[in-house]
């Protein structure tokens, strides 16, 4: 346990403007917090060798960078945890680890894809579906697309997460 504390201790912050990124010392454990970036992708991507499991706290963000990230964390049989909160694109790369623990307090939230035009942000539903099907392909039943592709936001528990093979294990 005291080895646990001094390692988690050692987490070395790495911040850019929209994301704050936290790697353990021997950068075994890597922790995205806040939105997923171009930034986010190239950080991970530089440490990926070494990764074993992902930390995530995130509203979302960009969602061709975290496919980028989820396609990394497959290919390399990375863990994913979500303990607090993992909205939006954030799922997409939860739904990439090889093993996914969901803490029982955390909430997920998933809804249409948008794209952001600087005078406006429309919801694109070519994106949505592409969104959806990378879900699909990496283990969410298809059942859920119905549920998820309504024009809403949907939150939901770790529980439900668990039920719908979201979520590998609860802790």
């Amino acid at each position: 346990m005291k080895h646990l504390l001094l390692f988690l201790l050692l987490l070395i912050p790495i911040s850019s403007s929209k994301a704050t990124i936290y790697v353990s010392s021997d950068n075994s454990i890597y922790h995205i917090k806040e939105n997923i970036t171009k930034s986010t992708w190239e950080n991970f991507q530089d440490n990926v060798h070494n990764i074993k499991t992902v930390i995530l706290e995130s509203n979302g963000g960009t969602v061709v960078y975290a496919a980028a990230i989820g396609r990394l964390i497959r290919q390399h049989k990375i863990t994913t945890v979500v303990k607090t909160e993992c909205f939006s694109a954030c799922v997409l790369i939860f739904q990439s680890g090889y093993k996914r623990i969901a803490y029982k307090k955390a909430i997920f939230m998933l809804h249409p894809v948008s794209v952001d035009y600087g005078d406006r942000v429309e919801q694109d539903d070519k994106l949505t579906l592409i969104f959806n099907i990378s879900l699909v392909q990496l283990g969410m039943q298809i059942e859920l697309l119905v549920y998820f592709s309504e024009k809403i936001e949907r939150y939901f528990s770790a529980i439900f997460a668990k039920r719908y093979n979201i979520a590998t294990e609860i802790k």
